[in-house]
């Protein structure tokens, strides 16, 4: 759980780096989405990474048991932001499928991605 929140802190500011690359926030409110490919996948691949490099990182300090279901950490960060998109008021404001098609797109990557690469001890 603890590595979902650092997820969504390292996830909201590499974004606020991004606005110079054209990154943009999803929601209702942008009429015109300028560069969509850049935001899905960066919002795609951004916990992927995360997953990884830190799969990656508990392996090599010999800590395997801390991966067992690991692909989790995306599940718990996505379910942890919608939850708090709702919480703040701006579940109206979300672009519903646009954010679960997101979420669920990313969870099934780290799913496929836990077997081979980050569930073998």
């Amino acid at each position: 759980m603890l590595l979902a929140v650092l997820l969504l802190l390292v996830a909201n500011r590499l974004g606020s780096f991004s606005l110079a690359a054209d990154y943009r926030l999803l929601s209702l409110l942008d009429k015109v989405d300028e560069a969509p490919a850049f935001n899905v996948v960066f919002r795609v691949l951004t916990p992927v990474v995360f997953y990884v490099i830190t799969a990656a990182l508990l392996h090599y300090f010999g800590l395997h048991a801390w991966t067992r279901h690991y692909y989790m950490v995306v599940v718990y960060y996505f379910g942890g932001r919608l939850l708090y998109n709702v919480a703040v008021g701006h579940g109206r404001l979300l672009s519903w499928p646009r954010h679960l098609t997101i979420a669920s797109t990313s969870c099934l990557i780290a799913y496929a991605l836990y077997p081979d690469l980050i569930g073998r001890t």
